[in-house]
């Protein structure tokens, strides 16, 4: 019976529930912010936030493949990018229909039509020439001769001056077939010691058209169709009808990096694969699909990934602090919709009435900021993001993200709302459980996992691709959460004490921490609020300034300078380098201290080194030391990357032993490649007595302004100028890109983050307005002076707000100092990486957070100032 009974109270309160649900406070709920513009706005500002944070993660993940395959195309050949079909052995005779089968087979694929190139070979006097077809060619080289239209092959330069030949002449091949001159074109390489420049164009077959000084066993050993030859330029018909061997055929599908994602060239992958299948079964002769692309999509997804597995935690982060933002907002609800809430609660409304009426009124404005969220995330990511293209069905999965957590947000101001209710009823005392600091297990948490990552690298290198562990990012985000709720109660627990002490301060200083002690929660909140974000920003900082300050100090280091040039033929002890570059001389492989360790050489010229070397202060100073000296003396030298006690008093390079004195130790050094061995800077007259067999190399190292002059110089005999080295292609050649992507997003995030931490402060000074304007009316009719109370404000924001960036910026630096270490991204470049402070990003926070104490203040004195005092204390 009693449970019958219980039944149908339940039944009967639900039925109460559905009814009052119907009565005009809920039916006109969804409209009645509309009245109030300030507590719509907090609200859609919060949920476009926190559509924002939940949004940006799928949709940046879903650009990071993408992306990567982007950056691989934008320094490979063209072929190497983009769905490539070769078929090797081509009978001349079938060479048409080949080509007609492999258009055919793209198009019922469903690919774009192919780029057709057709490489032949044939012996033209005492030289194997190439005969190359391909739609464009010849606008991709300097002719110097008229274009007449006439049939037949283009020659380059060097060739047609070698055997007489001129436009309008037939050359004749060893097989006696004819090959009338079309015209004749700048030779791409002249010479195998000078500096090629090959167009792009002709990338997949420079090894054709670009000259070395290999032996002749080495050239006799390399198959006729990969040997260096001059490149006739000419028409698919010449090539198969004077080609002396079967012709190489590649069908290029010219699909664009610019408007298809990592997923569509997964697809136009497999379907090249199906079309070499198809143009082996219809003509007999065997084609592949090229496997250059296949391993640059194996790249591009380990990258995703890599990525992606770190950009969870602080996707998290920000929805989670996010989610703050939007119980500020509630909060503000709550404080504006006071006075009605009073009286539905005395009329006999239970909170979760109140619940449901607190979502109804935010409903539209949730709804609203998750719109314009998820719009401009949408943007910003195409905007901003690595990549401006995204995965198909990846925006989609975004806005059910988004969606979920705007969702997750109503469900909070709903509960903001039920607690608004129970405020005003009679609660119960806290048990001891609430008093007990369980942030403290958050804290241990994170200490095992820094310490984790101290003895344990986070960093791992797969494929050239530098992964990090999302070890790195789960634990300044739980450490700091944990450690700063934890200073968050501390604070609560003082703020009696300081409520005591305010009776020794002067009236400005006793409101103010009057105000503190008596808004615990409020206060604790504050500082927590404004402390939590800025430890994120900071962190996000500290890691984004270090990364890039190890990535820059690496490839300064084992580069040297912005340009090396790579010299053949530099003899002279000091070259005349016209200003435009200093030389530099290694010996790398040869080079031992006393006791048979290994080392290498660096011969400079201390002069010019220092104009164009990255060089420090202290690498100056020390540079400033060496010093030629005559013969048979001790050579000053810079003494590089060696252990403690290294005996470098002399060096052995060949038969020639160079004695030594250190007049300098560093860790580093410009052109430090080795972090294995000891590294010897000398001035380099000092190497010019060594007698040896190890190969010497000259280098001349330059900047971007002087690097047209360098070349210009050194390409005159008797130097040439082989190759060069910039620092993209060592840092490009690390893996480091996607690295710097995810910081990258940790860095846009903290400012996401910095912008929550200013609406909370906001929505924590609205919140509190009508209780200070009540207790400013009162306070000024005692004869308070209006200076004595934007003084009162300053103080009591100084100390919480002020608090919580000291807190928050410290636990971000600290965090990062803790496990920094153990993020070394690329251990096999010197040096190590260092802690760097983010002094930029803490003064701009120190800037934020006072102009915002200031604005603060003044903003709600004028407040107080033009309330009506009559209304004012007729409302409460």
């Amino acid at each position: 019976m009693r449970t019958a009974a219980n039944s149908r109270r339940r039944f009967a309160g639900r039925a109460d529930h559905l009814a009052a649900l119907g009565s005009a406070p809920w039916t006109r709920a969804p409209l009645l912010l509309l009245r109030l513009p300030a507590v719509f706005l907090a609200i859609l500002g919060a949920s476009a936030i926190l559509s924002i944070a939940a949004a940006s993660g799928p949709l940046f993940v879903s650009t990071l493949g993408t992306a990567s395959l982007q950056a691989q195309a934008a320094s490979a050949c063209p072929e190497y990018t983009l769905p490539t079909v070769t078929a090797a052995a081509v009978p001349l005779a079938r060479a048409a229909a080949a080509t007609q089968a492999g258009n055919r087979a793209f198009r019922a694929q469903r690919l774009p039509s192919p780029l057709v190139a057709d490489v032949g070979s044939a012996r033209v006097q005492e030289s194997t020439v190439h005969l190359f077809a391909k739609p464009g060619a010849l606008s991709h080289v300097h002719k110097l001769t008229p274009d007449t239209g006439r049939p037949g092959a283009w020659f380059p330069d060097v060739f047609a001056a070698k055997i007489g030949a001129r436009p309008g002449d037939v050359v004749r091949t060893g097989a006696g077939a004819p090959i009338p001159v079309a015209g004749i074109y700048q030779d791409m390489a002249p010479s195998p010691f000078a500096l090629a420049h090959v167009p792009r164009f002709f990338c997949a077959w420079q090894n054709q058209i670009e000259p070395t000084a290999a032996s002749d066993q080495v050239i006799a050993a390399t198959p006729t169709n990969y040997r260096h030859g001059p490149f006739l330029i000419t028409d698919p018909a010449t090539v198969a009808a004077v080609s002396d061997v079967p012709l190489v055929i590649t069908w290029t599908a010219p699909v664009s990096h610019d408007t298809v994602s990592l997923p569509g060239f997964d697809r136009a992958q497999r379907r090249a694969a199906a079309a070499a299948t198809a143009i082996t079964r219809s003509t007999g002769m065997r084609a592949e699909v090229d496997s250059n692309l296949a391993k640059k999509l194996a790249i591009a997804h380990e990258s995703q990934d890599g990525v992606a597995g770190s950009v969870v935690p602080i996707d998290i982060a920000g929805v989670v602090v996010a989610g703050l933002l939007v119980a500020g907002a509630g909060v503000f609800w709550a404080t504006h919709r006071a006075r009605e809430i009073r009286l539905l609660v005395a009329r006999g409304v239970s909170p979760p009435l109140l619940g449901a009426k607190a979502l109804l009124e935010a409903l539209p404005a949730l709804i609203a900021g998750l719109v314009l969220g998820y719009l401009a995330t949408l943007g910003l990511v195409r905007l901003v993001g690595p990549a401006g293209l995204l995965t198909p069905g990846t925006p989609l999965r975004a806005l059910g993200v988004a969606a979920g957590a705007v969702g997750a947000g109503t469900a909070l101001i709903a509960a903001i709302g039920v607690a608004a209710g129970r405020e005003r009823r009679t609660g119960r005392a806290a048990g001891l459980s609430s008093h007990l600091p369980w942030e403290l297990a958050g804290v241990a948490v994170a200490v095992c996992l820094g310490l984790r990552i101290r003895s344990e690298s986070v960093v791992s290198v797969h494929r050239t691709i530098v992964d990090i562990s999302p070890l790195a990012f789960v634990f300044p985000i739980v450490g700091a959460t944990a450690a700063l709720v934890l200073f968050g109660r501390i604070v609560y627990w003082l703020l009696p004490v300081v409520g005591r002490a305010a009776r020794r301060l002067g009236p400005g200083g006793y409101l103010a921490l009057r105000r503190l002690a008596g808004s615990g929660v409020i206060v604790t909140g504050l500082v927590v609020g404004t402390a939590l974000p800025c430890c994120l920003l900071t962190y996000g900082s500290t890691v984004t300034q270090s990364v890039n300050a190890a990535v820059t100090n690496k490839y300064q280091t084992n580069l040297g300078a912005p340009h090396v040039l790579f010299v053949y033929g530099v003899r002279d002890t000091n070259p005349d380098t016209h200003g435009s570059g200093t030389v530099v001389s290694i010996y790398q492989t040869g080079p031992k201290l006393p006791g048979g360790l290994p080392a290498y050489v660096l011969g400079v010229d201390p002069g010019s080194f220092a104009q164009f070397a990255f060089l420090s202060g202290s690498q100056r100073r020390d540079l400033s030391a060496l010093h030629d000296v005559p013969s048979g003396q001790p050579a000053p030298a810079i003494l590089v990357n060696a252990p403690k006690h290294t005996d470098a008093s002399s060096v052995t390079i060949g038969q020639t032993r160079l004695a030594l004195d250190v007049v300098a130790t560093s860790a580093v050094f410009p052109g430090l490649r080795n972090g294995a061995r000891p590294m010897l800077v000398v001035e380099r007259s000092t190497l010019v007595h060594v007698h040896t067999e190890e190969e010497l190399l000259n280098q001349v190292w330059t900047s971007q302004a002087r690097l047209s002059a360098a070349v210009a110089a050194f390409n005159t005999k008797p130097y040439s100028v082989l190759t060069q080295v910039t620092s993209d292609v060592v840092v490009g050649t690390t893996g480091l890109l996607p690295v710097t992507w995810i910081f990258g997003y940790l860095r846009a995030l903290a400012i996401l983050i910095g912008a929550v931490a200013i609406a909370g402060l906001v929505f924590s000074l609205a919140a509190r307005t009508r209780r200070r304007t009540v207790s400013y009316v009162l306070s000024r009719r005692m004869g308070l002076r209006q200076v004595t109370h934007v003084w009162s404000l300053l103080v009591e924001l100084t100390i919480a707000v002020g608090l919580g960036w000291l807190a928050g910026s410290g636990a971000g630096a600290g965090a990062y100092a803790f496990i920094y270490k153990g993020l070394d991204l690329y251990p096999a470049l010197p040096p190590p990486t260092a802690f760097v402070l983010p002094v930029p990003t803490l003064l701009a926070t120190a800037a934020v957070t006072v102009a915002v104490i200031v604005i603060g203040s003044y903003a709600t004195h004028l407040l107080a100032e033009r309330a009506n005092p009559a209304e004012i204390l007729r409302l409460e």
